[in-house]
């Protein structure tokens, strides 16, 4: 596989500039280094529930997830055809209709350039839209309708319709990731561990001679 995957030897020994018995003999020793640790590791027990949740507890920095805010907005883009001031002028329009009680989604799937699921761009944190975007509507409040204002995509009236503080991330939803990481520990631990025996079996057997 790994002579399929570079475009077989030939080309593996001109990439390389080893010789073809060469790569062989690397190949062979990286597959019995594999197979030794595998059998180092394979009898290991696997992560305990305890085990699992001390290890969370005491990572929950690495598992949370930011303050969130999710967002539907009506764009109109500005275009040689279509130019800043009538743009705006026609955005004008629009949000006085909002402002009087028109429907946001409905609105935003007859006005906006981008009418898919009525404007509805989901939950996203910081860092994620243009930072004209976020500036607006991370300072609003959950049904808020924004003014106009402008990006570099056009212009948008914004509303959000729900918000997440920042928190921890349920363990059931890092439990995967979790478990592999202290598997990942364990076969490490075993190997350090083997290698040691092996060093002080050497040290005594020398110290004998």
């Amino acid at each position: 596989r790994v002579l399929e995957e570079s475009g077989g030897m030939d080309a593996l020994c001109e990439s390389s500039g080893k010789s073809e018995e060469e790569i062989r003999s690397e190949i062979e020793e990286r597959l019995k280094i594999e197979r030794f640790l595998e059998k180092i590791t394979s009898a290991l027990p696997e992560p305990t529930e305890e085990e699992i949740r001390r290890h969370y507890e005491a990572n929950k920095e690495r598992y949370s997830f930011p303050e969130m805010v999710r967002v539907s907005h009506i764009v109109k883009n500005v275009s040689a055809a279509n130019p800043p001031s009538e743009v705006r002028k026609k955005m004008k329009k629009i949000l006085k209709r909002l402002r009087e009680g028109a429907d946001f989604a409905e609105t935003a799937e007859k006005q906006s350039d981008c009418p898919e699921n009525g404007g509805d761009i989901g939950f996203f944190p910081r860092g994620q839209m243009v930072q004209e975007f976020e500036d607006v509507v991370f300072e609003m409040k959950v049904g808020e309708i924004s003014d106009v204002f402008r990006t570099e995509f056009g212009y948008h009236i914004a509303t959000v319709t729900d918000r997440r503080p920042p928190g921890p991330v349920p363990l059931d939803q890092v439990r995967s990731s979790i478990i592999e990481e202290l598997r990942e520990e364990a076969r490490e631990k075993a190997v350090e561990e083997f290698l040691d025996r092996e060093k002080l079996k050497a040290t005594i057997e020398e110290r004998e001679d």
